[in-house]
Order: structure tokens, then sequence, then C-alpha cells
């Protein structure tokens, strides 16, 4: 795997006690989100953050009177990625996940009877698709039991 430089960690977006900033090691490194999240909530000052691996996306919540961005950007930078360890990292939802979801249900309200199901698919999709590696495998985890749900 090639080496990606701590520099390559930059932010995306900010707000006076919120941090959006793109982490490159996410998406060479998936394994490591839960560490990735002990990690940031270990750091002073932080009181919250939520991960997402396949954006390279990382949302950092703090509070000001404790710490900066420029301070948090600097320790998130400095972390050592050789010492990660794996672990399962529950993707947490937010409200664009709940609005695709009551988009997806009012779509399937108004299309013809025989297209109905597309949206369904469509948003069910990754989950069928993970449980469905899991299952590969020969893991039961809950991933397939999800997948098995659904179908």
């Amino acid at each position: 795997m090639k080496a990606i430089s701590p520099d390559m960690i930059v932010v995306v977006h900010r707000l006076p006690g919120r941090m959006r900033v793109r982490v490159p090691q996410l998406r060479t490194m998936p394994d490591c989100a839960a560490w990735l999240k002990r990690q940031l909530l270990s750091f002073p000052g932080v009181t919250g953050t939520r991960l997402r691996p396949e954006a390279r996306s990382a949302v950092i919540t703090y509070d000001v009177a404790a710490t900066s961005d420029e301070q948090l950007l600097a320790k998130l930078r400095s972390l050592d990625w050789t010492q990660t360890t794996e672990g399962e990292y529950e993707t947490e939802y937010c409200g664009g996940d709940n609005l695709l979801n009551i988009g997806g249900l009012a779509l399937s309200q108004l299309l013809p009877k025989k297209w109905a199901a597309l949206p369904t698919l469509l948003l069910t999709s990754s989950t069928l698709s993970e449980g469905a590696h899991q299952l590969a495998q020969r893991k039961l985890k809950v991933e397939v039991l999800d997948a098995l749900a659904l179908g």
C-alpha cells in the first residue's frame, strides 16, 4: 500500500465548534475507522465525531473554549497510522440518510406498480451486497441477518 502523507488530511468545511476533514486513509484503510474514531474522541475538547469511510470524511465537533480547529488538525495529522487496529465501525445515520429514505418511500408510492420496488431495491442494495459478501466469507454477522430480513 502506498503511504499517504499526513498533509493530505485537509479541512473541507468549518464552523465554530465543528469541522469536516478529508482523511484519505479512510479509503485506503477502511478497517481503521473504529480506531480513528477512538483517537479523535481522545483529543482534548472533542465532544463527538462522525465518520464516513466511503467518502473519506470525518466530522469533528469540539468545545471552542478547550481547543481550536488548528490544534485538532495538527493532532490528526500527527497520528501514527502504523499503529492502527482493525475493528468494526457502524456508520451512524444522519438527517440526509433519513431524507433519502423518505424520498424513496414517496417515490415508491408515486411510481407505477411494476416500478414501485425500484427505489426500495436501490436504497437497500448496499445492505444486501454487504450481507452477501459476509456470507460468501462464511461469516454470520449482523449484515447477513439484515440482508435476510430485507430479502
